[in-house]
């Protein structure tokens, strides 16, 4: 690196981190803008300001200074903030979470689920049907088990084969929307499972602004079909829209190609057991949302929450032992497990997002009097095309979790007034927000993809993406708010 790069990469940190504080300390210092308080305008300062380290310059620091300015509001002190962000059960259900799932991401459960879905034997001769099958198997791999990274990196590779073997260059049209709708696959699979990563955040965070739980059969059966279908969609937009040319994968055979890995279709034992560790997770997790009320099991499950139930987990699997070797050494897995940047974030928000939508601040009939205009007195589809069109648009300028939670606010704003249940439409913008590939700072993700100049062009990423998004987010609002009825 440059000198000049370094200083200016030195310079920008340490603006971002002086308008950061900026916000966090000196917005509450101007007058009230009626009908938010003194107190709200301080929470709105420091809610904004957050949001900014976060775009800019990280998660930790930020989230630790918004709790501190926190304290010094006349709404809390840091004891209650400490409680209420590090001592709900949220805090140690992520770190059992995390280290449970990062023991079947380690164990090549990934690679195995990967390499099966390539072997199916109706692929042959039917493009498009490979193509929807590798998306989903992108998708498959990110929710289960190895993530948006992991699952687009394996998935391109696949797809990079079968360019070099059909004779496909880079900047292409079909190879550019394949690497763009690999991505995209694999990040609408970031909220497949409520209590996995992020989702866990968003989901806690309705908790505490509704007062409302998620059911978790339910919130499935919402998000599974939505997410599959936005995936069917992306590839008739390829074919039908984009007119892709994929006349050369005609008489591509995946099976004999040598794109999947042999070596990898054998489970050992540690993938075995850990495969049927991620089925138990999902089964346990899901009971108490099938079993019957009246069973001793389903009150049990319920009783123990989600920390329990992934507490059980991960001492069942502490104590089983593989060749001598424990299938889970703990604290070894969990150095390197826990995803430091979603606590931190878990622990600010939680306490924020109840603050908000506080009387004391005001903020909430602020919210209501700005987004008055738009959204009051609508039909209720209206309101909830209006809201996904928004989380679309701003999804791909900020981060996605604040946007769902800022806009899930929205909804708690006109929930009374509206008589809605807000379940559903917050369940669909907690998964609207995932789709955020048009800008480099739309995601960490999508500065993945926009980083792949081996196979795609930005300007490229623009056009199919912002069309692609643009259509998606039409086919969320149009089925996705009749099926959240039916569901909800």
């Amino acid at each position: 690196m440059s000198a000049n790069v370094a200083k200016n990469k030195n310079v920008s940190w340490y603006v971002n981190s002086a308008i950061v504080c900026l916000f966090v300390f000196g917005f509450g210092l101007l007058p009230a803008i009626s009908p938010i308080t003194p107190v709200g305008m301080k929470i709105m300062g420091i809610f904004i300001g957050v949001i900014w380290g976060w775009s800019s310059v990280g998660m930790i620091w930020p989230s630790l200074l918004g709790l501190i300015a926190l304290s010094f509001t006349e709404i809390t002190n840091m004891t209650q903030l400490l409680s209420i962000g590090f001592g709900t059960d949220v805090f140690p259900f992520m770190i059992i979470m995390f280290t449970v799932m990062k023991l079947i991401d380690s164990n090549g459960v990934a690679s195995w689920i990967a390499n099966k879905i390539m072997l199916l034997s109706f692929l042959k001769g039917r493009p498009w049907t490979l193509i929807f099958v590798i998306f989903l198997g992108s998708y498959i791999v990110s929710g289960l088990a190895g993530g948006p990274f992991v699952a687009a990196i394996m998935f391109w590779s696949i797809f990079y084969g079968i360019f070099e073997a059909t004779g496909y260059k880079a900047y292409e049209k079909f190879p550019t929307l394949m690497v763009i709708g690999t991505m995209l696959s694999s990040c609408l699979a970031l909220v497949i499972l409520p209590f996995k990563g992020n989702s866990i955040v968003l989901v806690q965070t309705f908790t505490t602004l509704s007062g409302l739980s998620i059911d978790f059969v339910k919130y499935e059966c919402l998000v599974i079909p939505m997410s599959i279908l936005m995936i069917l969609t992306y590839v008739l937009v390829c074919r039908f829209v984009f007119r892709a040319d994929v006349s050369a994968l005609k008489q591509f055979d995946i099976t004999t190609s040598g794109f999947v890995d042999e070596s990898a279709l054998k489970l050992t034992k540690k993938q075995k057991v850990s495969l049927g560790v991620l089925l138990a997770v999902l089964v346990i997790m899901m009971a108490p949302s099938f079993l019957p009320a009246e069973w001793k099991l389903a009150q049990a499950l319920t009783g123990l929450g989600l920390t329990g139930r992934f507490a059980v987990i991960a001492v069942i699997i502490c104590i089983i032992r593989i060749d001598g070797e424990p299938l889970l050494d703990f604290s070894k897995v969990a150095s390197n497990a826990v995803m430091w940047d979603a606590m931190f974030l878990a622990a600010f928000i939680i306490p924020i997002s109840s603050f908000l939508t506080a009387d004391a601040t005001g903020i909430k009939p602020f919210l209501t009097q700005v987004l008055s205009p738009i959204l009051a007195g609508r039909p209720m589809f209206v309101f909830t095309a209006l809201l996904l069109l928004l989380a679309a648009i701003l999804t791909n300028v900020a981060n996605n979790g604040v946007i769902a939670i800022i806009l899930m606010s929205v909804v708690m704003s006109f929930m009374d007034q509206m008589s809605i249940d807000p379940t559903g439409i917050c369940v669909l913008l907690m998964l609207t927000v995932q789709i955020a590939l048009v800008t480099p700072a739309a995601s960490p993700f999508a500065a993945i993809l926009f980083g792949n100049k081996a196979w795609i062009r930005a300007k490229d990423v623009y056009l199919y993406g912002t069309i692609s998004i643009l259509i998606c987010t039409a086919v969320m609002i149009l089925v996705g708010y009749f099926w959240m009825n039916i569901i909800f």
